[in-house]
């Protein structure tokens, strides 16, 4: 028995030292990325600036720096907001308001912000909302913004031109207090290996399929899943090679009665 039992305890000593080095590496891989990401978008926007002196008398060509200029800027502070947020999960305090919010409002927003995104690389886009009775709930309209806008991101960049990625929201239940919703994000993208999603909520897991053409710092899944945790709410991932992928949150969040409850039943698909 005594045999037995240091067996196990070497096995699993030797399984938390394999999984540190694993982290090791993975953060060490995480940080060289980092050097590249970070510095690509600021070469840009040092180089923009330089061109725009010359161009002030050329709206057109202004204007084409400009663009240029706002999107290498988006995805900069996207960087920084995954490595602040990952501070925030690492040292275990994320904080989340309690405040009025209109889930529909939230859908909406979202999709006019992704449309355009998955528009423009030749993919289709679908949202629709189900079975509504309370719309008007308490939470944080942020961090729900945030976990779906990282879903969605991720989605956008695995699917291929011709694909379509789909949003839906639906309320399951609800009590006097409560009301409990699911969240759905669905593509058509080159899917994900049995392997890879049992490390995909773990920080700096980046699918290695295309890796080097995709963007990002592996970092959003990890972040969606302690915002989820802290909602306490849970996320599930499913997903097939060469299929696509499809995530799953539910969450519960409380009523606001300064609204009485009515049905809603309504599509947004094509808007």
């Amino acid at each position: 028995m005594a045999l037995e039992e240091n067996k196990k305890i070497n096995r699993k000593i030797s399984e938390a030292r394999q999984a540190a080095e694993q982290a090791s590496r993975s953060k060490t891989q995480f940080l060289a990325n980092m050097s590249h990401d970070i510095r690509t978008p600021m070469n840009a926007i040092v180089g923009l600036t330089k061109l725009m002196q010359y161009s002030l008398n050329d709206p057109e060509t202004l204007d084409s720096y400009i663009q240029k200029l706002q999107s290498s800027s988006e995805y900069l502070l996207g960087l920084i907001n995954d490595i602040l947020d990952l501070s925030k999960i690492e040292s275990g305090f994320i904080e989340l308001k309690k405040e009025s919010m209109n889930l529909r409002k939230v859908a909406e927003q979202i999709a006019a912000i992704i449309r355009p995104n998955v528009l423009s690389g030749g993919k289709k886009f679908r949202i629709s909302e189900e079975s509504f009775c309370h719309e008007h709930v308490l939470g944080d309209s942020i961090r729900i913004r945030q976990v779906l806008m990282n879903l969605l991101s991720n989605a956008v960049k695995y699917t291929p031109e011709g694909g379509e990625i789909s949003l839906r929201v639906e309320e399951l239940s609800s009590d006097k207090k409560y009301a409990k919703y699911r969240f759905t994000v669905e593509d058509t993208g080159i899917g994900m290996t049995e392997e890879f999603l049992q490390h995909i909520f773990e920080p700096f897991a980046r699918a290695e399929m295309l890796e080097r053409e995709i963007q990002g710092t592996g970092l959003g899944m990890a972040i969606t899943k302690s915002i989820v945790d802290s909602m306490r709410g849970t996320i599930e991932v499913y997903s097939t090679i060469g299929k696509g992928s499809r995530e799953r949150s539910r969450r519960q969040y409380g009523r606001n009665k300064r609204f009485d409850p009515q049905w809603h039943a309504f599509s947004l698909c094509g808007r």
